[in-house]
C-alpha cells in the first residue's frame, strides 16, 4: 500500500513538473501570384512564396523555473513553399533566461533591436513588397525587417514593459581571430540599442546600430564601419493609423576613409474599410551620397488590400512601383560604387519596375 502511494506521489510530481513546461508550434504559409514588369519592358508571371509575410515554421519553448523566472528557446526556419528548390534557412535560433521583473537575456541568432523597431512602424508589416523594406534592403541597412536585420553570434537583452517603456540591447561577436597577440579583431562584430514608448494610440521608437565590416547593398562583406540611426512614430486615430520613420546610415571605409551616406524616410497608413478588410499603404524615398560617385535617389510606393476570412487566414492584393534613378549608387567600404539601377532584374524585390499580385496567407 505504501509503495503504491509513493508511486502515485512521484507520478503526480512528474506530471506537475511537465505541466510547467510548454512547446508551441507556429508558422505562416504565404503564397502569391505575381506579375512584374521592368522599366525596360521585360515582364514575368510567377507564383512566389511570401508575398505579404515570409513563409516560416517555428518552435517556442518555455520552462517555468519558479519565482517568475523561465528558460526559453526559439527555433524559427524560413522556407519557400512554391517549389522544392530551397532548404530551410535560420531566421532565429536562440536560448535564454526570462524574468518577469528583469527581462530576457538570450544567446544565438536573433532579430536585432533595429529589426524589431522598424517592423513596429511599417504599415505593410515588413512585407518583402513594403516600400520601406525594398529600399532599406537595397541600401544594405541592418535596421530593417529582413536578413540584414538578424544577427548571428549574438547576445541580447530585452526589458519588460514598464509604464509603456521598453528597451533592448544586443552585441554581435565577430568570431574572427585577431591579427596579432596585442590587437583585437572587430571583423563582423557589432552592437545595437533600441527604445520604445507606447501610451494609448501613440507609439514612438528609436534604434542605433553599429557594425564592423558589415554587409553593404551588394551582399559582400567589406572592410569598414557602418553607423545607423532610426526614429519612428505612429498614431491610431481610429478611422486610420498613421506611421512614419526616418533613418540614416553612414559607411566609412578603412584605409581610404571614403564615406557613403544614406537617408531614408517612409510614411504609411492602415485604414480599416470593414471589420474584416483593411488597406495598407506606404511610400519611401532613399537618397544616397558618397565620395566615389554621383549622388542618387530611389522611391517606392506600395498599396495592399487585406481581407481576413478568419483570425488566421487572409486574402490579399498588392501593387508596388519602385523607381531607381540612373545615377543611383550605394558606396561600399572599399571605396567603390555598386550600381542599383542598370540590371532591371525581375525579383521579389523589383528594381525599377512594377509588381502586381494576389495571394493568401495562413497563420498557425
Amino acid at each position: 500500500m505504501k509503495k503504491s502511494l509513493i508511486a502515485l506521489s512521484i507520478a503526480a510530481m512528474s506530471t506537475a513538473a511537465f505541466a510547467q513546461s510548454s512547446v508551441q508550434v507556429y508558422g505562416i504559409m504565404d503564397a502569391a501570384m505575381l506579375y512584374q514588369k521592368g522599366s525596360d519592358g521585360r515582364h514575368v508571371t510567377s507564383v512566389a512564396s511570401g508575398g505579404l509575410s515570409a513563409s516560416r515554421i517555428g518552435f517556442k519553448g518555455t520552462e517555468d523555473l519558479g519565482g517568475g523566472n523561465a528558460a526559453v528557446f526559439t527555433i524559427e526556419e524560413g522556407f519557400n513553399l512554391d517549389s522544392n528548390a530551397s532548404t530551410f534557412s535560420h531566421r532565429q535560433t536562440f536560448v535564454g533566461l526570462q524574468s518577469k521583473n528583469y527581462g530576457t537575456v538570450a544567446l544565438g541568432r536573433q532579430n536585432s533591436p533595429g529589426h524589431n523597431i522598424s517592423g513596429d512602424f511599417d504599415a505593410v508589416a515588413g512585407s518583402a513588397f513594403s516600400a520601406g523594406q525594398i529600399l532599406s534592403s537595397m541600401s544594405g541597412s541592418t535596421i530593417a525587417v529582413g536578413s540584414n536585420g538578424r544577427w548571428n553570434n549574438a547576445i541580447g537583452y530585452t526589458s519588460p514593459v514598464m509604464n509603456g517603456f521598453e528597451v533592448a540591447a544586443m552585441y554581435r561577436a565577430g568570431e574572427q581571430i585577431s591579427t596579432t597577440a596585442t590587437t583585437d579583431s572587430t571583423t563582423l562584430s557589432g552592437y545595437g540599442v533600441s527604445g520604445k514608448y507606447t501610451t494609448g494610440p501613440l507609439a514612438v521608437g528609436y534604434a542605433f546600430q553599429r557594425t564592423e565590416s558589415s554587409v553593404d547593398g551588394s551582399g559582400a562583406a567589406n572592410t569598414g564601419v557602418q553607423n545607423e540611426q532610426y526614429v519612428g512614430a505612429s498614431y491610431d486615430f481610429g478611422a486610420a493609423k498613421v506611421l512614419g520613420s526616418y533613418q540614416t546610415a553612414k559607411f566609412t571605409a578603412n584605409g581610404s576613409g571614403n564615406e557613403g551616406r544614406n537617408n531614408q524616410w517612409t510614411i504609411g497608413t492602415i485604414v480599416p474599410v470593414t471589420g474584416k478588410t483593411a488597406i495598407h499603404a506606404n511610400y519611401s524615398a532613399l537618397t544616397a551620397k558618397n565620395d566615389v560617385a554621383a549622388d542618387g535617389r530611389a522611391t517606392s510606393t506600395t498599396v495592399a488590400a487585406v481581407h481576413s476570412l478568419s483570425k488566421r487566414t487572409a486574402l490579399y492584393a498588392l501593387a508596388n512601383v519602385t523607381t531607381v534613378g540612373n545615377d543611383m549608387v550605394i558606396a561600399n567600404y572599399t571605396g567603390t560604387a555598386a550600381a542599383r539601377q542598370a540590371s532591371n532584374v525581375l525579383t521579389s524585390q523589383l528594381v525599377n519596375g512594377t509588381t502586381l499580385g494576389v495571394g493568401m496567407r495562413h497563420s498557425f
